[in-house]
């Protein structure tokens, strides 16, 4: 018995330290990739490159990450489910913001005042977006979320980094405990549950760069709270903060809410009618002669 808790000890230390650096180490790197935004602001192109090779840098990290720690192939970065997961989850993405945009012009609160095209702006926004769907999903799905689902379960992991996804924005300008609260409970869950559900990366990527783009570049609003920058539409944006979500952006609205928590219900039901999955590396061993 007591040799059991000795290697449970061992092995939930060496979680605890698996989640502390990988962790740790993305988030520099993330933080480095989005510097590269501001390096240079007048070449569009450079700025383009900078930020793919970052995603790039981001994913490769994530690779070594598994190899260092858990000595498997990744998985969740199946490279033959890229295109066609990443596909599916930029049209969520795009459909959720455009089926809330609808609900708020039809409440009257949105209204296009002008369109103001820029291709090369289109194309860094784009880029960056990237970027920070690839380092947020490597950090609170891939790392945050999987290390806990495998330890504590899935509704304890699925609960905890919603939360803590949501509350990482809590230092923007213009956030609130609402909007946090808002984040976690429209975006956190829909997220981790669209990762469960496919079993890569790919798919919250997807739906995390088309919800930040179409949210803030294609239709005007900050997004979680960094306004000021370039959006294809400019709209002219009225009404209630509850409704529109003020000047933190169309994530803090009741109406993104709503929407996300009944997309994050499907999805959750979804999973729940699906036989226990055999994980892929016992399915590779079974195949084997």
């Amino acid at each position: 018995m007591d040799e059991v808790r000795t290697v449970a000890k061992k092995t939930s230390w060496k979680k605890v330290l698996e989640v502390l650096i990988g962790g740790f180490v993305t988030l520099i790197l993330y933080g480095l990739g989005e510097g590269a935004f501001y390096l240079f602001p007048n070449n569009v192109w450079l700025t383009s490159a900078l930020l793919f090779a970052a995603a790039l840098v981001l994913l490769g990290w994530y690779v070594l990450f598994i190899q260092i720690f858990e000595h498997r192939p990744v998985f969740e970065l199946n490279w033959k489910k890229m295109i066609p997961h990443t596909g599916k989850g930029l049209v969520i993405g795009f459909c959720y913001f455009i089926a809330l945009v609808g609900m708020m012009a039809l409440l009257g609160c949105y209204e296009i005042d002008a369109v103001k095209y820029n291709g090369g702006k289109l194309l860094v926004f784009f880029l960056l977006y990237l970027l920070v769907a690839v380092g947020e999903e490597i950090l609170c799905r891939g790392i945050f979320f999987r290390l806990i689902d495998e330890a504590r379960g899935f509704n304890v992991a699925l609960i905890f980094s919603a939360f803590l996804f949501g509350f990482m924005h809590m230092g923007n300008e213009g956030a609130t405990v609402w909007s946090s609260i808002a984040i976690s409970i429209e975006a956190g869950l829909l997220l981790a549950i669209s990762y469960k559900l496919a079993g890569t990366l790919w798919l919250p990527i997807g739906i995390h760069w088309a919800w930040n783009f179409t949210q803030g570049t294609v239709l005007g609003f900050a997004v979680s709270g960094h306004g000021d920058m370039y959006s294809l539409i400019i709209p002219r944006i009225s009404g209630p903060e509850i409704l529109t979500g003020g000047n933190f952006g169309a994530e803090a609205s009741i109406l993104a809410v709503v929407l996300g928590a009944a997309l994050s219900l499907w999805l959750y039901l979804e999973i729940k009618k699906q036989p226990k999955r055999v994980p892929e590396e016992e399915t590779e061993h079974l195949t084997q002669p």
